[in-house]
């Protein structure tokens, strides 16, 4: 796991309690200038997996295959003009039915 996401988990003791809402993400939790939240993913390999910026959003999206049936996450994260404007990184790790996802700004 990102070591900035561990930090940040350390730091915010609530973490283990938030819920996914309806887009299927939790909520942005900030440490100085990185931003982390997280995706279920549960049923697609972490290299199934693609998360990157693109045309002003954060774009999630995976599919695995598994014994006839197919796993999938596929949607956006939008962001406003202010925080488009000061990203200058997104990283993103799959791990154990979970993607981590960090943004870092300048």
């Amino acid at each position: 796991m990102f070591k900035v996401f561990e930090e940040i988990m350390d730091n915010f003791d609530g973490f283990s309690n938030l819920k996914l809402n309806a887009p299927g993400y939790a909520p942005w939790i900030k440490n100085g200038n990185t931003y982390a939240t997280m995706v279920k993913t549960i049923g697609i390999n972490p290299e199934d997996m693609h998360v990157a910026l693109e045309n002003n959003v954060i774009r999630v999206e995976g599919t695995s295959k598994y014994n006839g049936m197919t796993y999938s996450v596929d949607f956006d994260i939008p962001l406003s003009d202010t925080f488009l404007e000061k990203v200058c990184d997104v990283k993103s790790e799959t791990a154990n039915g979970l993607t981590y996802i960090t943004v870092d700004l300048k």
